[in-house]
């Protein structure tokens, strides 16, 4: 299954943000934290750049993401402005690559879908370290304004449904269905494997290179061998026909 790297911003001596006594390290920390079990629940591997209050650098975080070779970046804020009205949810890239913004519209409108916000302020381009450094579709997301009275209730009193519905916007992504807690989380899908490897590093040029072809990617390592699979589908039907578009293009594919 994909790996995902979930950064919450500021910590330890950084409180980020802070506004009617609460800080955006205790807030992004509190939801990244069960944003994390929701995933892990749904059979997802969760890197996290921080487990408690410390603030490691930024470049130890995206070099973190990096070493790791995850498939899917988002880091976690919350948003702040001298204007106390000023409410609303955004996301952030660094590019306009398919991935990035396919992540970044899929966890914006699962909150917004959920009703947690009526302002809602869109996919934005910014050139943030966390989206900018990290070498695969990353997103920033600012949850909500802390310093406005409304979103600091929703950050405070929306946690649950805050994570869930990053949660379901990050399977969304991945084409998988959200199963709640009493549901059983074992769903049979159907993957196109394009490669199998000794090395990572070749499987790693092969992921890039299908990457920059706008395909959502990742790497397995299962028998001794790093494998190059791409989509993952509940209908086998779909994997056949990504199937056979990869084989259009040269490529060799397998489904799993």
């Amino acid at each position: 299954m994909p790996k995902v790297f979930l950064d919450y911003g500021h910590g330890g001596g950084d409180p980020g943000a802070v506004a009617g006594g609460y800080k955006e390290k205790d807030i992004v920390l509190a939801i990244g934290k069960r944003v994390k079990y929701h995933l892990e629940r749904h059979s997802f591997s969760v890197i996290e750049s921080r487990s408690g209050d410390t603030n490691p650098s930024l470049e130890s975080r995206s070099n973190m993401a990096n070493a790791n070779y995850v498939d899917v970046a988002v880091s976690l804020h919350c948003n702040s402005f001298t204007d106390k009205t000023a409410q609303g949810v955004e996301i952030y890239t660094y590019g306009q690559g398919n991935r990035e913004i396919g992540l970044a519209k899929a966890i914006l409108n699962q909150i917004i879908k959920a009703k947690l916000y009526t302002k809602n302020r869109g996919v934005k381009q910014a050139n943030f370290h966390m989206v900018r450094e990290i070498k695969t579709a990353s997103v920033l997301l600012e949850m909500a304004f802390i310093s406005n009275a409304e979103d600091r209730k929703i950050l405070l009193n929306k946690q649950e449904q805050l994570a869930i519905s990053i949660t379901k916007g990050i399977l969304n992504f991945y084409e998988m269905r959200y199963y709640n807690e009493k549901q059983n989380t074992t769903e049979k899908l159907y993957k196109v494997q394009v490669g199998a490897f000794k090395e990572r590093a070749n499987a790693e040029r092969l992921a890039n290179e299908l990457k920059s072809k706008g395909y959502s990617t990742y790497i397995t390592y299962t028998e001794k061998l790093y494998k190059v699979q791409v989509g993952a589908f509940r209908e086998k039907a779909n994997a056949e026909r990504l199937a056979n578009e990869l084989k259009s293009k040269g490529y060799s594919t397998y489904i799993v």
